[in-house]
């Protein structure tokens, strides 16, 4: 990967060093220590008894829905992966069962679309001047899409 502008690389260097500066300020002295933050939150429940769905949305429908979509016998939802083909899977299951008619490719719920697989070859280089910058601890790479 090499840079021939140096604006990205300049603001990658700049990103770089804020993030530095900001990790070595000085800690809070123990009289004035943050409260940890309050994690009741992860502590509700995470199961759900499924109600009917309705067509009208309620709160329930989607809690129901969010909990089935969410649970982890979907696996997941990684691209190209079982867990996504069950969970794409769920979706048109249900839109069909709603009665929405299907406007896919051939008559499906389903449209196919190109996915792009990037990836970081570890040999690359960025330098700046006479400055050599080593991935993932000087910079991070990020697929801008």
């Amino acid at each position: 990967m090499k840079l021939t502008s140096l604006r990205p690389a300049a603001f990658l260097v700049a990103l770089t060093i804020v993030g530095r500066a900001d990790a070595q300020q000085a800690a809070p002295a123990s009289s004035e220590r943050v409260p940890p933050p309050n994690w009741d939150v992860r502590m509700r429940g995470r199961t759900h008894s499924p109600t009917p769905t309705t067509g009208a949305i309620t709160a329930a429908d989607l809690k129901t829905r969010l909990y089935i979509f969410a649970d982890d016998s979907m696996q997941g939802r990684l691209l190209a992966t079982a867990g996504n083909v069950k969970g794409a899977e769920y979706i048109a299951s249900e839109v069909k069962r709603m009665g929405l008619l299907p406007m896919g490719d051939n008559g499906t719920y389903f449209q196919s679309v190109n996915v792009v697989d990037r990836k970081f070859d570890p040999k690359s280089k960025l330098v700046v001047g006479s400055t050599e910058f080593t991935p993932w601890s000087d910079f991070a790479v990020r697929d801008p899409g």
